[in-house]
């Protein structure tokens, strides 16, 4: 699936907008990454596919990695897909710095 992800500068600050129900270990890693003092992550952008577990989670399974998904009529992310979100996201905040 697409997964669009969307980052604003304002001020000396920053937002990134994540689709889905995202873990909160996205902000926590998107923020630490930041180049800007102040960096907020919100979750259900523009679209709410499904969970978005971290690669962690899907070897701990549960709800939702497991069941979660057949309420979407989606298909589950890949476990790769937080390295990827959260590399696309520090790479736009990057891009934001310049």
């Amino acid at each position: 699936l697409p997964y669009e992800i969307q980052a604003l500068r304002v001020g000396n600050g920053a937002l990134v907008a994540l689709p889905g129900e995202v873990f909160v270990e996205y902000a926590h890693q998107i923020m630490a990454a930041s180049p800007f003092a102040a960096t907020a992550v919100a979750a259900y952008a523009s679209d709410c596919p499904s969970y978005i577990p971290t690669a962690a989670a899907f070897a701990e399974g549960g709800y939702e990695v497991d069941s979660a998904i057949r309420y979407y009529g989606t298909t589950m992310p890949f476990p790769d897909a937080e390295a990827r979100i959260v590399a696309a996201a520090s790479e736009l905040l990057g891009q934001l710095r310049q």
